[in-house]
């Protein structure tokens, strides 16, 4: 596939980017925290990575709701990295 060493840097930049301009709970907000938390566990770093998945989780339920596509998709990606 791709470099995702080399990938995880724009990640962090668009999370970074996202958090200042829409705030933590916005939907694209999560997404680029849910994106980089998976980059990060997908190469390892799961000190790093499932912080940000819990968080993507918590935030999805809060705003989105538990049955939203997007909230299940989240806890299937964590329960994976945690398993």
């Amino acid at each position: 596939m791709g470099d995702k060493e080399g990938a995880l840097p724009l990640y962090e930049e668009d999370l970074r980017l996202s958090r200042r301009t829409h705030g933590s709970e916005h939907p694209e907000t999560l997404e680029a925290t849910y994106n980089c938390g998976n980059m990060y566990c997908d190469l390892g770093r799961y000190g790093e990575g499932l912080p940000l998945l819990r968080k993507c989780v918590a935030g999805r339920r809060k705003v989105l709701g538990e049955g939203d596509p997007d909230t299940q998709h989240a806890i299937r990606a964590l329960a994976q990295h945690e398993a």
